[in-house]
């Protein structure tokens, strides 16, 4: 699996440093955790239920400086959910986005990417369970599930502590929305835009390098 804008976005967004106990739901071939190995100095557990992306993540954690405080498991997070006895301090997640009912036939990544095989409900309940009283929960949907993914969050009485809604580029519409919540209602709530590129290709906009500067060479 390719190295994503959205991963690169909410690995540098997310708010994490010190010790953490840190799970990441859905680490694909491991860039997230490799993101906040480099930020934090904790241990960091990446779940991702397609084979083939856990064995890369694997290899990729094996190769890296800090292979010592990253692990990977095979397996989905329900099953995860189920077993593990440890509580988080931070769960970060850049989870499934396809709809129901348009799943393709493009085999891995496509099982990896469909919110049937993790639903934006269970993705919620679960990491709610998972996390200490005073943990934190981020995570990046469609900008079309805001709303709904609001509603999982008062539901499961989780609480949205920063918001950031991005745009491509100026002129588009807002395509994702990155949320970090909490499970005490906060004293402030923020909300910020994120523009990707600029009107050119490839030339990243100063919101964006505000966030990923520290993860790419050439900014």
């Amino acid at each position: 699996m390719k190295v994503g804008t959205d991963s690169v976005l909410l690995g540098g967004w997310v708010a994490a440093e010190g010790n953490l106990n840190i799970l990441d739901i859905g680490a694909g071939t491991g860039i997230l955790s490799l993101m906040l190995a480099q930020k934090t100095i904790g241990r960091i557990d990446a779940i991702e239920l397609d084979e083939q992306a856990a064995l890369q993540a694997e290899e990729n954690f094996s190769l890296s400086t800090w292979r010592g405080r990253l692990n990977c498991y095979n397996q989905s997070l329900q099953e995860f959910a189920r077993t593990v006895k440890k509580r988080y301090d931070l769960i970060i997640s850049n989870p499934p986005y396809f709809s129901i009912g348009i799943r393709s036939d493009e085999s891995n990544r496509a099982l990896a990417r469909h919110t049937d095989s993790l639903s934006y409900n269970e993705l919620v309940s679960l990491s709610r369970k998972l996390l200490k009283p005073t943990g934190r929960f981020t995570v990046i949907v469609p900008n079309d599930t805001r709303k709904q993914m609001i509603r999982q969050f008062h539901s499961n009485e989780m609480w949205v502590m920063r918001e950031a809604r991005i745009r491509p580029k100026e002129n588009m519409e807002f395509s994702r929305v990155l949320f970090e919540c909490a499970l005490k209602m906060p004293a402030y709530y923020s909300i910020e835009e994120i523009i990707v590129e600029e009107k050119n290709r490839y030339r990243y906009h100063r919101s964006f390098k505000k966030y990923t500067k520290d993860y790419y060479l050439d900014f």
